[in-house]
């Protein structure tokens, strides 16, 4: 039984395709899943395929100040 409602083929930041088996649920610090996240980028979705965390689709580490 899926924990969210999700109708969502491809992933809106890397555009690859994404199916029920590639997608990871996401779970928070007491333990109760938020959404889920695509297994290539790590793009953090709510339900019904809300975006609530942008992942990092080339791999990139950024640091410094903004």
């Amino acid at each position: 039984m899926p924990a969210f409602n999700s109708s969502i083929k491809k992933c809106k930041v890397c555009g690859k395709k994404i199916d029920s088996h590639k997608k990871m649920i996401v779970f928070n610090e007491i333990h109760l899943p938020v959404g889920f996240s695509c297994i290539y980028c790590h793009s953090v979705y709510h339900e019904d395929d809300i975006l609530i965390t942008i992942g990092n689709p080339d791999k990139v580490d950024i640091y410094g100040e903004a």
